[in-house]
């Protein structure tokens, strides 16, 4: 009876882990050769500016790894709107819920460097579905009006979870987890859970770019973001049911044990 038992239980712990993730990676970058040479960003694997195209290079003067990463100038952003922006996209076309693979993970690590104080400034990365003006939602790094430097995840309808300090000069890593299905974004800075925001009002179901961004109310001096090591990755959602039925089995197993010993059975 035990070893029937210990043999059961074997089996399930075996179906168990050896379950297969599902997933794919949609796109993956560290910015490095032969896909990316230094000099303008602009044109480079596909990617292309709505704003402030000349603000944007591969340069090897600051990288997360190995060598080269995408440098923003933020003196060279494009007014819009009383504000100054240098907004980057490139095409990655891909239906979430058709696919069945509706989590979508976006992830990249980010500097944020200022010499003077620059008041409401910030990058972003998002992701932009078909028809969409704005993402449906960003993580980033901002300077609100207060000075204050917060890592932040949020969309276009004012709604925001911040993230711990930020201290310029430093790489942080920022992952958004977008659900399809619950039409929510997660946001993690160097792994440490921000919270939860909704998709943008309206946004689409369809994904269409990758964006990146530096924005600032002020082009202030040595204002400059450094991108690097961008990976978007697409995954089902995961099923609790196979966990679930091996505890259960588990239990199952466990009570019925403990019946039969007091039944002096299997002691």
């Amino acid at each position: 009876m035990i070893t029937t038992r210990i043999g059961i239980i074997g089996l399930v712990i075996a179906a168990v882990s050896s379950s297969p993730a599902i997933g794919a990676t949609l796109f993956e970058t560290n910015f490095e050769p032969p896909v990316y040479t230094t000099g303008p960003f602009i044109g480079q694997d596909a990617w292309f500016a709505a704003l402030g195209g000349n603000a944007a290079s591969v340069s090897t003067e600051l990288a997360h790894s190995p060598t080269q990463s995408v440098r923003i100038d933020g003196t060279m952003l494009e007014p819009l709107d009383g504000f100054n922006f240098g907004s980057y996209a490139r095409p990655l076309s891909f239906d979430p819920v058709g696919s069945g693979l509706p989590i979508v993970t976006v992830s990249g690590w980010v500097n944020l460097m200022c010499d003077l104080f620059c008041p409401t400034c910030g990058t972003g990365l998002g992701l932009t579905g078909l028809g969409d003006a704005l993402p449906n939602a960003l993580i980033g790094i901002q300077v609100d009006g207060s000075g204050h430097l917060t890592p932040y995840l949020s969309n276009a309808d004012a709604s925001a979870v911040f993230g711990p300090t930020y201290i310029l000069g430093q790489w942080a890593e920022l992952t958004a987890v977008f659900n399809y299905q619950s039409r929510t974004v997660t946001g993690f800075v160097n792994g440490v859970l921000m919270g939860e925001v909704s998709f943008t009002t309206g946004a689409s179901s369809q994904i269409a770019f990758l964006n990146m961004s530096l924005g600032s109310s002020v082009p202030g001096p040595g204002l400059i973001a450094y991108n690097d090591d961008f990976l978007v990755t697409a995954a089902a959602v995961p099923e609790p049911s196979t966990l679930s039925l091996a505890c259960l089995a588990l239990l199952g197993l466990a009570i019925s044990y403990s019946r039969l010993r007091r039944c002096g059975i299997g002691s």
